[in-house]
């Protein structure tokens, strides 16, 4: 059995950032053994709610603030979970797909982060390139999330090796072909 180390990081550093990782991270432990070894994210809010609990302003306590923002992940959810039936082309069968896909656009100069229709992504390389980035993105996520397991070891070696030779292919400029074509006159 593997023993939980003492270095903490976060899979998503713009949810939890590095300078809070650690002490929010021994908190979380130190809450679950204090719980049997077992926590409830209603425990985590309930604990967090005391101004002395080290993960008590990861939360937002201002409650006009905090329904707004769970609107607003509401809203998250729901682009997210909406699928639409699509016609695979290798196979020809009805296949489920997402509505909607998260990417960067611009807007007015900036970059920002909004939902897309699916086949319009898919179609606009700039949206295309970054689907395919975020994609093995979770595959190296999901690695990382399971390294731990012995059992799928090597399972992880090999998405780990198509994954970095995907992403090479991904951010590599398209090669311009050397042949010369000879012109051909017809008479």
């Amino acid at each position: 059995m593997k023993k939980l180390g003492r270095d903490f990081s976060s899979s998503a550093p713009y949810v939890v950032p590095r300078t809070k990782v650690r002490r929010y991270g021994k908190e979380i432990l130190r809450l679950a053994d204090a719980y049997g070894r077992r926590l409830k994210p209603k425990e985590v809010v309930e604990e967090a709610r005391s101004k002395k609990s080290p993960l008590h302003g990861y939360f937002e306590w201002n409650n006009l603030k905090a329904a707004q923002s769970f609107r607003l992940q509401q809203a998250r959810k729901l682009l997210e979970v909406v699928y639409v039936t699509v016609i695979d082309t290798r196979t020809g069968k009805e296949v489920p797909a997402r509505s909607m896909v998260n990417v960067f656009t611009e807007e007015k100069g900036r970059k920002v982060r909004a939902y897309v229709r699916q086949d319009d992504a898919l179609n606009t390389p700039y949206y295309r390139a970054q689907l395919v980035a975020q994609a093995l993105d979770e595959l190296e996520g999901w690695c990382a999330k399971y390294n731990v397991y012995e059992e799928l070891k090597d399972t992880i070696h090999e998405v780990l090796v198509l994954s970095r030779f995907e992403r090479k292919k991904l951010f590599q400029p398209a090669k311009k072909s050397r042949k010369r074509r000879k012109a051909t006159v017809k008479a």
